[in-house]
């Protein structure tokens, strides 16, 4: 993308467009200068109503300078309560502690009259009310109130009134991504004002400016090689210039919250895919439509189209990894052939096999928990949707009778062959995830519960040496996401080296007593492999700070709910047999399909919803 080209142009007709940036022309001319005794003034005298209003008037779709404009705009119910609260009592604290920043910063003061109205506050340019106003709303804007805890960042419970404002900033910004919600109109308009004039706070405050801002979402930042594998050595210097011009998001996730925001705001403004080529697979994008989307009400066509479009890319992406026989050529990498190595096709055919079969038990037997607590068989959406968002299916196996062995399911799914590994297995040392299933009691089926966090590791590990204690086989195998051979978003290639996908398999064996577990999930990347994104999978990786997209495109706010299957009651008794014939039954579609057209037909089938 050009440096020069302006990323808050409407987005593709198909789309409802967010409203026409306020080019630097329409900026209305500021009020007068603030000096930071005066910024207190302005919230004794108008700060907390005029903070206020300016929250009302953006859920109402106005400003009081000009005409009603379709943008993203609070709901009414959130904006009313928000204005109340957030709006009175952040207002008031953003504005002291803007007076406080200002003086930390040693910013010269400037003598001058404070605005006399409250209006004055949502049209001034004075960079002091530039700052109050946008501290204000990134708060407002804020939709997690309560971060989830993290045991390795305990201070991150410590309440944010503690912290002085640049970093009580920051920690509001990572709340802001969670549930993502994107920059609105009057925050771009705020930035690009700071962006001009007072880069250095926007800096400190993590948000950084449009044109850097531009550049990441482009992939073009220079702090991207922080997260590659220097691979320009040795090569020539046209070489050189060719990796540089790569787009590269190899340090996405090292950016600061407020940059990753704005990034993904501009991304997905300037990236939409024309119709009939293929939708942007970058982080920045994806992100952008994620925090559009939810900013959407339920029953808005344009939250329909972008829903459909995830899903799409989402099915599309499963396929795929799939079945690579079916890419196209300008999906593959040029030095595919290269890496097509016997160790390296055996590894992505072992994890597609896998995960076939898993999703052969999915259409027949996945199940979502309702909001009263019970589980219905889910049939609102592609089945791949239960891994797709960094979720597990927790699998019930039943209790073995005489002569069963406990490892029927994993013989069944190509990870074990009556009970031995195959050899492309990888086995865990650690993992975050464990079953806890009670005792079958007279008949009736014993507890089943999905047991996660660092508690969860701490118990894996500790049960290999505490005799009586449950200890589940922890496996895996690694995923080409995306497609053996192709590119992914840094122009590198897919392979099943633990950065495309790492397929996790806790199993708890089943007794004579006791129901076993199987919890499957795709995680995005193996412990310690490099991340195309920049996360690191480490021994402290939770689900609080774990990458919030996973290697299919999907978003972890986006997930179906909590899932499971319970073989007993999908396939009786005999449930082994059972799986045995719909495995039988797909082996033999594949062979009756004349060509790759049909075969992916097959595939797609597979992976979208149950019939």
């Amino acid at each position: 993308m050009h440096a020069k080209e302006q990323p808050e142009k409407a987005h593709a007709a198909r789309r409802a467009p967010n409203p026409p940036r306020r080019t630097g022309a329409e900026v209305p001319p500021a009020v007068g200068h603030m000096s930071p005794q005066a910024a207190a003034t302005l919230q004794r005298t108008v700060g907390n109503t005029a903070v206020a209003r300016m929250l009302e008037e953006r859920r109402d779709g106005t400003r009081a300078d000009e005409q009603p404009v379709r943008r993203p705009a609070v709901q009414a119910a959130e904006a009313g309560a928000r204005a109340y609260t957030t709006g009175n009592q952040a207002a008031t604290a953003s504005v002291q502690r803007a007076e406080e920043g200002v003086m930390e910063a040693d910013a010269p003061t400037r003598a001058s009259t404070p605005p006399a109205d409250e209006a004055a506050l949502l049209v001034s340019t004075d960079l002091d009310a530039v700052m109050v106003r946008l501290s204000a709303s990134l708060e407002a804007n804020a939709l997690q109130k309560t971060r989830k805890f993290n045991p390795w960042e305990p201070h991150k419970k410590w309440p944010e009134d503690w912290l002085l404002e640049n970093t009580r900033l920051k920690w509001v910004l990572e709340r802001r991504l969670v549930l993502g919600k994107a920059f609105q109109q009057d925050e771009l308009r705020d930035i690009e004002i700071l962006s001009a004039k007072k880069a250095s706070w926007l800096n400190d405050v993590g948000i950084g400016t449009l044109e850097e801002a531009r550049q990441i979402a482009a992939g073009k930042s220079g702090t991207a090689d922080a997260g590659r594998k220097a691979s320009a050595k040795g090569k020539e210097r046209a070489g050189q210039a060719e990796e540089r011009e790569r787009a590269d998001y190899s340090a996405w996730l090292k950016l600061t919250p407020g940059r990753r925001i704005l990034a993904a705001t501009l991304a997905f403004q300037t990236q939409a895919p024309a119709p009939g080529t293929a939708t942007p697979n970058n982080p920045a994008y994806t992100l952008g439509r994620f925090m559009r989307t939810n900013e959407l009400k339920t029953d808005d066509p344009e939250r329909e189209t972008l829903e459909n479009e995830r899903n799409e890319q989402i099915r599309e992406t499963a396929v795929d990894t799939l079945f690579p026989d079916g890419l196209r050529e300008e999906q593959k990498h040029e030095s595919a052939g290269d890496h097509a190595t016997e160790e390296m096709q055996g590894r992505d055919a072992f994890a597609r096999n896998i995960l076939t079969n898993v999703l052969l038990v999915l259409r027949h037997g996945l199940q979502v928990m309702g909001k009263d607590g019970n589980f219905v068989d889910y049939k609102e959406g592609d089945v791949i949707r239960a891994l797709a968002h960094g979720g597990r299916v927790h699998i019930r196996i039943p209790a073995l009778r005489k002569g069963e062995s406990p490892h029927q399911l994993l013989d069944f799914l190509g990870a074990t062959d009556n009970g031995t590994p195959n050899q492309h297995m990888l086995k865990r040392d650690y993992a975050t995830h464990r079953s806890s299933v009670g005792k079958n009691k007279e008949g009736e089926p014993g507890s089943f519960k999905e047991k996660g966090g660092v508690g969860a590791a701490l118990k894996n590990k500790i049960s290999e040496y505490v005799p009586g204690m449950t200890t589940p086989d922890l496996l895996a195998a690694n995923v080409s996401g995306g497609g053996f051979g192709t590119k992914d978003w840094n122009g590198d290639v897919v392979l099943p080296n633990g950065s495309y996908g790492h397929l996790l398999l806790v199993f708890t064996a089943p007794t004579a007593e006791r129901d076993g577990a199987l919890q499957v999930g795709l995680e995005t990347v193996a412990p310690g492999a490099r991340s195309p994104v920049g996360y690191h999978h480490g021994v402290r990786s939770t689900e609080a700070t774990a990458n919030p997209e996973s290697v299919l495109h999907g978003h972890k706010q986006d997930k179906i709910g909590t899932t499971r299957v319970e073989l007993g009651k999908t396939g009786g008794e005999d449930w082994h047999d059972f799986l045995r014939t719909i495995q039988q039954d797909w082996v033999a579609k594949l062979e009756a399909a004349k060509d790759t057209v049909q075969k992916r037909k097959l595939y797609e089938e597979l992976v979208g919803p149950r019939a």
